[in-house]
């Protein structure tokens, strides 16, 4: 995975990630709970206990 982070204006930082997957990998990996329960880790023997993902226009998500 590569990462590019740029400047644009004074108040915004646009970050590019470049992964060695395809695309429907990489979504899948961003909207599917129990992939994104895989990766998004916090602290040791922290749990992701809730994790709602509606990846529609206008949906929502929630992490606990």
């Amino acid at each position: 995975m590569a990462l590019e982070m740029r400047a644009e204006g004074d108040r915004e930082v646009v970050g590019t990630r470049h992964f060695a997957a395809p695309p429907e990998l990489v979504y899948r990996a961003h909207v599917e709970p129990e992939l994104v329960r895989r990766w998004l880790l916090g602290y040791e023997g922290w749990q992701m206990t809730v994790c709602d993902i509606d990846a529609r226009p206008s949906g929502t998500f929630r992490y606990d």
